[in-house]
């Protein structure tokens, strides 16, 4: 029975990887948003490079899976993280004839003025107009393919009327418009949640913030306007939190903090990422602190900052503690037996807590991901808390409490 539900869930597994391209709608190309951005061979940090894609890139998205994007690249095909790929509208291509306004007029191989130039096109040249990205055409003249700025190419024909691109998104909506409206909120910074595909108050709030931020009318509904932005190269994402002279983060050392945070001491962390802060006490833990949340209220703020659910990916945190801001790395991922007596959290077990220099209790080394994270806090300064991401209430999420 049990070889029976094992196998039927990875069958599950399996057919939801495959079905995923779906949900992308119109949106199964994109553009890398990043220099020089490692395709890799698998869906992990840690495996091996196929290739260095430029900033620019365009894409074919296959999948999507655990915050990874599969794309195909020309010959090349491999998995790269979502927020280094900027989804893109298939449906914004059109199929017209034109020619060149301007002599010597640059054909380059990506729509970009930093880009290498293909050749050089004359003056009344007769070219192909396939598709429109941003204020690029992607042309075809004789056998050369690439892009020439729109404001150098007159249409001959006017493109036959294409489908509208997006349909206006607003509370109590779901399906799969909605879940590519999340993916692209998340990459853009300012979507925490899981991509469950339900318009919900969260989404709402997110939509709002990205269109305060861009100048646009913030009403939390994503209008075609919106959407039109939110999919484009110019685009902003969300603003950073600037940290003021007099609120720095210190990179304590292991030993300081293991003073200044004794066993049973209480605590409040700032997730670096979000801005949620929650409450915490030292548990145990002599090379490295072991903490838990005090109240199942911050055990939800915990799922919140990872999509409401726990997860093993380490993240920087900032411990605030008499007046000081420690940089520091979590896991929310909970290991162990409980406290003593056990705490009304709604959590079995702690979570590891590394600090600068702190060592893995078994192998006695310092872990490269959690100080990684640390100093990725430590530059941070100090972010301003921000709204609650939904944890395990939202429609959608699960509830994993061990």
């Amino acid at each position: 029975m049990r070889k029976y539900i094992v196998g039927l869930l990875g069958a599950l597994a399996a057919s939801a990887i495959l079905l995923f391209p779906a949900a992308f709608g119109d949106f199964q190309k994109g553009i890398v948003n990043a220099e020089d951005v490692t395709l890799r061979k698998s869906a992990s940090a840690e495996s091996a490079s196929v290739k260095k894609l430029p900033r620019g890139a365009e894409v074919t998205v296959a999948t999507f899976e655990d915050g990874w994007f599969k794309i195909e690249y020309g010959e090349f095909s491999g998995y790269v993280k979502q927020d280094q790929l900027t989804l893109k509208s298939i449906a914004s291509e059109v199929v017209s004839s034109g020619k060149v306004l301007l002599d010597d007029v640059n054909l380059r191989s990506k729509p970009d003025v930093n880009s290498s130039i293909i050749t050089v096109l004359k003056i009344d040249a007769s070219v192909e107009v396939s598709e429109k990205i941003d204020n690029w055409y992607k042309i075809t003249s004789g056998k050369n393919k690439g892009y020439v700025q729109c404001e150098y190419i007159e249409l001959t024909e006017p493109a036959a009327p294409a489908a509208p691109a997006f349909n206006a998104l607003k509370m109590g909506m779901s399906g799969k418009e909605v879940v590519s409206l999340q993916e692209q909120l998340r990459a853009l910074g300012y979507y925490k949640a899981e991509s469950h595909g339900n318009f919900g108050a969260f989404t709402r709030d997110a939509v709002k913030a990205f269109q305060q931020t861009n100048g646009l009318l913030s009403d939390g509904v994503a209008t075609v306007e919106t959407q039109e932005l939110l999919f484009s190269a110019a685009a902003a994402p969300a603003p950073q939190p600037v940290a003021s002279p007099a609120s720095s983060v210190e990179a304590l050392d292991w030993a300081d903090v293991d003073k200044l945070f004794p066993i049973n001491a209480e605590a409040t962390l700032t997730d670096v990422r979000t801005g949620t802060t929650y409450a915490i006490r030292r548990v145990r833990g002599a090379t490295f602190a072991e903490v838990e949340p005090l109240t199942t209220e911050d055990t939800d703020a915990i799922l919140s900052t990872s999509g409401g659910e726990w997860s093993k990916d380490i993240r920087p945190v900032i411990l605030n503690i008499s007046g000081r801001k420690i940089a520091a790395a979590i896991r929310p991922f909970p290991r162990g037996k409980d406290s003593e007596p056990a705490s009304d959290n709604s959590m079995e077990g702690t979570l590891p807590l590394h600090f600068k220099g702190s060592v893995l209790a078994e192998a006695r080394r310092v872990s490269p991901p959690f100080q990684a994270a640390v100093t990725e806090a430590m530059k941070s300064g100090a972010p301003q808390p921000g709204p609650q991401q939904p944890g395990p209430q939202q429609p959608g999420s699960q509830q994993w409490y061990n």
